[in-house]
């Protein structure tokens, strides 16, 4: 990971622990700032970099105005430089990779943020003196790329927000998801990261932030669903200069009101049996078709029904192209293991078995194949046991439904 996505995502990261809400407060705002500029001690101690005494004394001094000015209890900024410490922790090799010299360079830059932060919440603050060596002196990097780089960037911040709800088993608002899921496919191309690099980053993420898991799931899901709005932010900003126009992840709306109670009746109603697990629960099952129905018409019409042998199955239409949603493993008709999704066309221009191999072997989502007719079938399984998060299914069925348009145009080249 190059330097500057490194920085970008450690801020992230210290904003978001320390205060895992909006930053809109002093104490809020103070929190954020913190995190930035302990980041930067914890880089110097995991990289063994010495500050150079004249930056080293602002930003002493700029954290001790916030200590004073915020009264933030103590030991709180030893606790979020080891907590940030601890994030850098098997990353050394990547992190250090610039030098001293470089490092303090890049402090001005790294402090930025923080500055922003401390000032708006009303702390004054001295400004980040230059290093003994300009950041412009040092050679630029034979390979950088900038535009792959805060593409990179933006990915990060979003796949925090993942990372972090996979974690703590934590869902967003739907739509919030599709537009992360969307904002991510948008920077793909110019990332170069592949599917699998992202999987990647998305696990390394969960295995990160759980080494110190009760703060970043402390707070609760309602939090975090708020949250997910502010840490967005972070990734558009770290992708600016990407050049890939990003939609804005908007605050989840406010359910409505519920209804005044009606007056008492003389014959008291049972309450209506519950068939699945409420709106906004983390998770689904193999009990929950009509849940996940309810998941795939966000992007199509849907219908529910049971196949030969009573299991369920969902038929979508999407983008004008028809699939199905086959449950199978169940047992009496629920709680069944996975679901097929599957999507067949007729063509009269028959694709070769190589065309489709070529989709096999580029493609990492989605099994081609040709039925007896020599037409061209696309599926794509997802494993229940155990449950699946809303969110992760809702992004899968986004992925599956862009596949369908792809797997076609791939079919129709020659």
């Amino acid at each position: 990971m190059k330097f500057a996505a490194l920085v970008s995502g450690s801020i992230l990261v210290g904003s978001m622990a320390a205060s895992a809400v909006r930053a809109e407060t002093p104490s809020e705002l103070g929190a954020a700032a913190l995190g930035g500029y302990t980041m930067i001690t914890a880089f110097a101690g995991a990289c063994k970099f010495e500050i150079e005494k004249p930056i080293a004394a602002v930003l002493d001094g700029n954290i001790r105005a916030l200590v004073t000015k915020l009264a933030v209890p103590a030991g709180t900024v030893e606790a979020m430089t080891a907590a940030n410490a601890k994030q850098l922790s098997g990353h050394e090799a990547e992190s250090c990779v610039w030098g001293p010299d470089k490092f303090n360079a890049m402090i001005a830059e790294m402090a930025k943020e923080s500055l922003a932060a401390a000032t708006k919440a009303g702390v004054e603050q001295a400004p980040i003196p230059p290093s003994k060596r300009p950041l412009s002196s040092f050679p630029p990097d034979a390979a950088a790329n900038p535009v792959k780089e805060k593409a990179q960037a933006g990915i990060g911040g979003y796949v925090a927000i993942l990372a972090i709800g996979k974690l703590c088993d934590f869902t967003a608002d739907p739509a919030t998801v599709r537009t992360i899921v969307d904002n991510v496919n948008a920077l793909q191309p110019k990332s170069e990261l592949s599917d699998k690099d992202i999987d990647a980053m998305v696990e390394a993420g969960v295995a990160n932030f759980g080494k110190d898991k009760a703060k970043y799931c402390g707070p609760g899901p309602a939090k975090y669903a708020t949250a997910v709005v502010d840490m967005a932010k972070y990734a558009v900003a770290a992708a600016e200069g990407s050049g890939v126009a990003l939609k804005t992840v908007e605050a989840p709306k406010a359910e409505p009101a519920p209804a005044a109670a009606p007056a008492a009746s003389p014959v008291a109603k049972a309450p209506a049996p519950v068939t699945s697990p409420p709106a906004g629960s983390g998770t689904l099952t193999g009990a929950d078709a009509e849940a996940i129905a309810a998941i795939a018409r966000a992007y199509g019409e849907a219908t529910v029904s049971k196949d030969k042998n009573g299991d369920p199955t969902i038929k979508v239409r999407s983008k004008g192209a028809g699939w199905t949603m086959s449950f199978y493993g169940c047992e009496k008709g629920t709680d069944c293991l996975s679901i097929e999704l599957y999507h067949g066309f007729e063509t009269d221009a028959k694709p070769s078995p190589e065309r489709i191999n070529e989709w096999n072997r580029t493609k990492r989502w989605g099994k081609a194949y040709l039925d007896k007719d020599g037409d061209p079938n696309l599926n794509f399984d997802i494993n229940l046991r155990g449950g699946v998060m809303r969110a992760n299914l809702d992004s899968d069925i986004a992925r599956w439904v862009d596949m369908i348009g792809d797997f076609k145009a791939f079919v129709a080249k020659k």
